[in-house]
């Protein structure tokens, strides 16, 4: 029996073709080629440090050869700061999800977290392999920033890094602006912020017990408190 009208199979000649994707085009595999060699290097700069972490076992730890990194990176520590870069814009992401959120919400302070084994989340399997990724990384970054200082081509593109992470915590220092007048500026609290929390994680990375995450918080939301401006004047705060 046969069938006619609308519900009538097409012969297979007549079946519309199922649409195919376009192939990647070269810029847009070359992006994918830098972004696995980025992921591949946190690792491998966070398992070997800075100094020890080789560009064979960065490429080999993305599947390509040495060569694919030469072509996309001047050097290894082009290629670490490109991991800089990398992780500044994902805290650009979380905050403009959140306008509100101290840099403490993101993945800036995570590594502070890693000691602390109760802070690895029963809710995330992945959870505790990334906090030592980031622990890891946050040592690498002591030892390129001790190589940076002693070159200066590096000390410059490591303080156009630096700038921009202060523009996080100028976010997070607009976005919790007291309605009442306080005697310090933008720029003070937004120094102090940083100073809390990369003073917390070099604590941490020393070896000392790390502050609790919610310490953490807690001081930056008071930095963020206005005082009496008598207690900033020249005479220093009050007895």
């Amino acid at each position: 029996m046969t069938t006619s009208g609308s519900a009538a199979p097409r012969p297979a000649h007549e079946q519309p073709a199922a649409p195919s994707e376009a192939p990647p085009t070269r810029g847009e595999r070359q992006q994918q080629t830098r972004s696995a060699l980025i992921d591949a290097a946190r690792t491998v700069f966070a398992r070997d440090g800075y100094h020890r972490a080789r560009l064979e076992a960065i490429a080999h730890e993305a599947g390509y050869s040495k060569g694919a990194v030469y072509s996309n990176f001047d050097g290894k520590a082009a290629l670490f700061l490109a991991v800089i870069d990398d992780d500044l814009a994902r805290a650009d992401a979380i905050g403009r999800e959140s306008s509100a959120a101290l840099p403490s919400d993101s993945a800036a302070a995570s590594f502070i977290a890693c000691a602390d084994s109760e802070t690895a989340g029963d809710d995330d399997p992945d959870m505790e392999e990334r906090l030592k990724v980031a622990y890891g990384f946050s040592l690498a970054s002591l030892e390129f920033i001790a190589t940076a200082a002693r070159d200066p081509d590096l000390t410059g593109e490591l303080e156009t890094r630096m700038r921009h992470m202060l523009t996080l915590y100028t976010g997070a220092t607009l976005a919790h602006s007291p309605a009442v007048e306080d005697p310090l500026t933008v720029t003070d609290r937004t120094m102090l912020l940083a100073a809390l929390e990369q003073g917390s994680a070099l604590l941490s990375l020393s070896g000392i017990a790390p502050l609790p995450e919610e310490l953490v918080r807690e001081g930056m939301l008071r930095v963020l408190t206005p005082r009496p401006a008598t207690t900033l004047d020249a005479e220093g705060p009050p007895a």
